[in-house]
């Protein structure tokens, strides 16, 4: 990860109270790794976050002594190699936040099997041949395909892919394909439309490079990078929601916020939701008609439903760490009760995270802080008014199948719809992780991060291939890298 450093302001006079070099609209992680390198390098960079806390969905919040976190649930891409632990060295993020690896990192379990996914390469995959023995050569085939291609190297292999495809040219055994389908799948997207080329970043981030879990729960790791944020003279505001994009001339001229107060800057980089930047923020009125068409044939990615509990006893599992779990009684009785779509909408599962079995100061004594997530595709308030209980019970009595008679000890039970994810991200009809990763919407530019209007930068999961936080934080350097460099050239 190359550092740079500016050492000088954008504007050599001196900027007033209410001019900055850059804005930053958002605290994900995304805009917070902008927002680091930035004010590293010694420009003057404000941060506006709509919600009280930085994140995103990189959050935890407590309920009566127990913590839950919010949608992320461990970080991939951590090692020296990796993405996120290059911008982790870079920003000696070590100083704030204390990173503990998970192994295995993963269980994931079907009717089938059982399988935990190892730190160790050859151990997993001796674990994935030993319960599929007829498959054991073309096992190894595909995964050191994904560990010894680059990104570059994956893209142009398998672009035009679905993971079905994927999955189809390696496998036979059904059963074999149903556990890859389920790990490396996209929130519950089923694999004849995830795309093959964000499957492999999810596979080669978390299943050969995951378990990342920070002490205090993932809340300690976005509070991390604001922290480094400030210290390096950054300002950062939260409860403030930005109205508009101020363009003049196609050139950004500052932000106007939700009170119709003005902050000026040149640079402006949008970290939320590309939806609402380009036709909210921006305006239609500023965009060509041939990037509103595209805006508006892209689709999002599916939301998430989770269950938050805390329980009265510890669990007994094999393993401290997340569990995916599927069966043919999900499938087939199903979850969420859309009838829309049927299968072909949604691949149901759970995944389940235990922030207290990895920190144990994250419940009371003797208690567990259990998460529960799902996807979930986007419906009214109406419809999660009337459904909401009834699925969330649905989904512990599947969790019931992994943790006996988690029912007879629940003390603390909160509920997330697509709808609350959308409240706190204001992202796209709740969507979890940008644009739904399918073959036909992964290219090199998912949303090129330096827009057509002058000014105006993107960060964050919507400009790019996969998810997950080293993803979105590989993003944000990105954007710092090209805001380096458009800076100097205008000098």
């Amino acid at each position: 990860m190359n550092s740079f450093n500016i050492n000088k302001r954008v504007n050599p006079l001196g900027l007033k109270k209410d001019e900055y070099d850059v804005i930053i609209i958002g605290a994900g992680i995304g805009g917070l790794t902008c927002g680091c390198y930035l004010a590293k390098s010694g420009m003057k960079v404000l941060i506006l976050e709509q919600h009280h806390k930085p994140g995103g969905y990189c959050t935890s919040f407590r309920r009566n002594g127990f913590t839950f976190d919010a949608g992320v649930f461990s970080l991939g891409g951590c090692s020296d190699k990796g993405n996120l632990g290059k911008i982790i060295t870079d920003l000696k993020l070590d100083r704030f936040v204390d990173l503990i690896r998970l192994n295995p990192s993963d269980v994931i379990i079907t009717n089938d099997c059982k399988i935990a996914v190892d730190n160790d390469l050859n151990k997993m995959i001796h674990q994935f041949q030993s319960n599929f023995p007829s498959e054991s050569e073309q096992i190894e085939k595909l995964f050191k395909f994904i560990n010894n291609s680059s990104y570059s190297g994956l893209f142009t292999e398998l672009k035009n892919d679905s993971l079905e495809d994927l999955l189809d040219k390696y496998f036979h055994d059904p059963k074999l394909k149903s556990m890859f389908g389920l790990y490396m799948g996209h929130f519950g997207q089923p694999p004849k439309r995830t795309s093959a080329m964000a499957s492999a970043v999810v596979f080669k981030e978390f299943m050969l490079d995951g378990g990342y879990y920070p002490k205090g729960g993932i809340q300690s790791f976005a509070d991390a990078m604001a922290k480094c944020f400030k210290d390096n003279g950054g300002d950062l505001i939260f409860s403030c929601l930005v109205e508009k994009i101020i363009i003049k001339d196609k050139k950004v001229k500052g932000v106007m916020l939700k009170n119709k107060s003005n902050i000026r800057a040149e640079l402006v980089v949008s970290n939320c939701d590309a939806i609402q930047t380009f036709f909210k923020l921006v305006g239609r009125e500023q965009l060509e008609k041939t990037f509103i068409d595209r805006m508006n044939r892209m689709v999002p990615s599916t939301s998430a439903f989770a269950v938050f509990l805390g329980i009265s006893r510890r669990v007994d599992l094999d393993h401290k760490c997340k569990y995916w779990y599927s069966s043919n009684s999900m499938s087939e009785n199903g979850l969420l009760g859309f009838g829309r779509g049927g299968k072909d909408e949604i691949m149901e599962h759970i995944i389940f995270s235990f922030p207290s079995l990895y920190d144990p100061n994250l419940a009371p004594k003797n208690c567990e802080s259990v998460c529960l997530l799902t996807g979930a595709p986007y419906a009214d308030k109406e419809f999660w008014d009337n459904n909401r209980d009834e699925i969330a019970e649905r989904i512990i009595r599947e969790a019931e199948k992994i943790i006996p008679r988690i029912s007879d000890h629940i003390i603390v039970k909160e509920i997330a719809t697509p709808l609350t994810y959308h409240k706190y991200t204001l992202n796209d009809r709740g969507a979890a992780y940008g644009w739904a990763c399918t073959p036909s919407q992964i290219t090199k530019d998912v949303l090129k991060q330096e827009s057509e209007l002058k000014g105006l930068f993107l960060a964050g999961h919507w400009t790019s291939q996969g998810f997950g936080i080293s993803r979105v934080a590989l993003s944000g350097y990105n954007a710092a890298s090209i805001i380096k460099s458009a800076v100097l050239h205008d000098k």
